[in-house]
């Protein structure tokens, strides 16, 4: 088995319009954006490993060489710039039902962008949107970064309590995995369903965590997700609604 990715085969098993291999790049986010302009709707970025990966919020994302996926998808939807968010939960559902189908476990949603497995994150998600209206997007850009193998070295010392891997060694699937992964995304992404399954998968419902929301740290119990997945949080008793951008989750209670 190998995990070598052909350009070829991801253009005629998925939608993707354009493809870009890359051994090593700094970021195929920040690739696709600088030619999102010249290039098709549905045009995919893969690399083999990144310099600088970007999660939300600034912080950066661990991409070792041969142990991970990271790609990135150019879109061009008819979609109005503050409904952007919605590009994340899609995807955070597609890469969840792709684990689930290679391994047959239930894979984790951590409110808004990160895939939960065997109770660690595996998966980091970054969407980035251009608006020259606030009508309509000119493009997003969506970036997916998955821990598949495990790697010799370890994970970095502030990682290795947080972040894992669906698998403990290569298992000559990488390119299935893309594959389907896109295909998965295309599905929800082109009907539109699936807040229901991404609140499904929701790992803080019923925990207590502490976030940050206008500079003020609170904690409170979530309740659940709601039909725009935002985060329904009791706060003192009353309930409050948490939307990406606006608030943090700073910790969480474990299981």
């Amino acid at each position: 088995m190998s995990d070598r990715v052909e350009a070829q085969e991801i253009l005629s098993s998925t939608r993707a319009q354009k493809v870009f291999l890359f051994d090593e790049i700094d970021s195929t986010n920040t690739f696709l954006k600088s030619v999102a302009n010249e290039n098709p709707d549905f045009t995919v970025t893969i690399a083999n490993k990144q310099t600088a990966g970007r999660g939300r919020m600034g912080r950066s994302f661990h991409s070792p060489e041969n142990n991970g996926i990271y790609l990135s998808i150019l879109l061009k939807p008819q979609l109005a710039p503050d409904k952007a968010l919605s590009i994340t939960t899609m995807a955070a559902v597609a890469v969840a039902k792709t684990v689930e189908k290679f391994t047959q476990e239930k894979a984790y949603i951590k409110w808004v962008n990160d895939v939960f497995f065997h109770g660690k994150k595996v998966c980091g998600i970054l969407t980035e949107a251009s608006a020259s209206s606030k009508d309509r997007l000119d493009y997003a850009v969506l970036g997916i970064g998955i821990n598949l193998y495990e790697s010799e070295q370890g994970f970095p010392e502030e990682l290795k309590d947080i972040a894992g891997a669906i698998f403990s060694k290569s298992a000559g699937i990488r390119q299935e995995f893309i594959i389907e992964l896109i295909n998965a995304f295309n599905e929800i992404y082109s009907l539109g369903e699936y807040v229901e399954e991404y609140a499904s998968r929701s790992i803080l419902t019923g925990k207590d965590i502490v976030f940050i929301k206008d500079g003020e740290e609170l904690s409170g119990r979530v309740l659940g997700i709601d039909a725009d997945c935002g985060l329904l949080v009791s706060v003192n008793g009353k309930t409050q609604k948490l939307n990406c951008g606006e608030a943090t989750i700073k910790s969480f209670q474990r299981l």
